[in-house]
């Protein structure tokens, strides 16, 4: 089905597409074209990338598509799944955040995907972050024995440690400090004996333990 926006509109935003490249433009103009974007329905933005995909630069397709997962437009989606492809890494890291703002549960295998592979540790530590975010609070086997994995492996960043210490928190729905959330995000070493992250790292280890197929060689 065709979607019609206003020529009016259509005809400005493109214009401005086209000008995005130009590093002259004012700051002021940036900023009436993004109320302008802002102010358009998910069909609008739609209608938009629809027609301009093609031509627009990586940092426009980043703002527009993470600006639509923010309305709640599923239709943003497909054009979500061909950002997370992007050559940058922020680009990558902002689609991930709007699959997982959309709930995209039937694409947990991307979240998977960029937390294993990404060449990029933040946009890894986000992938395992959303993917728990999508499926918070559901006690998730393959969720927990990723975070296990961060938190385990010697390689892990203290940051890496502390987001899949919250991540098993969150799956287990390990008490939060008083703010409703994980209270560590300074990546201070001292943090990882948080006894909160402390208690789900030990729950995690008895939850999969207790799940491990049993070898019939040692029964």
């Amino acid at each position: 089905m065709s979607i019609n926006p206003s020529h009016r509109l259509f005809s400005l935003l493109t214009e401005a597409t086209t000008n995005m490249a130009d590093f002259s433009k004012s700051i002021s103009d940036i900023k009436r074209e993004q109320e302008t974007f802002k102010s358009m329905s998910c069909t609008e933005l739609l209608a938009y990338l629809d027609h301009n995909w093609d031509t627009l630069p990586d940092g426009q397709r980043a703002y527009l598509t993470f600006l639509m997962a923010g309305k709640g437009c599923r239709e943003a989606v497909p054009y979500l799944l061909r950002q997370v492809e992007s050559d940058d890494p922020f680009h990558r890291w902002r689609a991930l955040s709007g699959l997982a703002d959309l709930g995209c549960q039937e694409h947990h295998q991307v979240f998977v995907d960029f937390h294993l592979n990404d060449p990029s540790e933040d946009v890894r530590r986000k992938a395992l972050v959303n993917l728990c975010h999508v499926f918070r609070g559901e006690c998730d086997t393959e969720i927990l024995q990723l975070a296990l994995a961060a938190w385990d492996d010697p390689a892990s960043s203290v940051g890496m440690r502390l987001a899949a210490g919250a991540v098993m928190m969150y799956q287990l729905n390990v008490p939060h400090d008083e703010r409703g959330g994980p209270g560590w995000w300074n990546e201070e070493r001292e943090d990882l004996q948080h006894p909160s992250i402390l208690q789900a790292v030990e729950e995690t280890r008895r939850l999969l333990a207790q799940e491990a197929p049993v070898d019939p060689s040692v029964v």
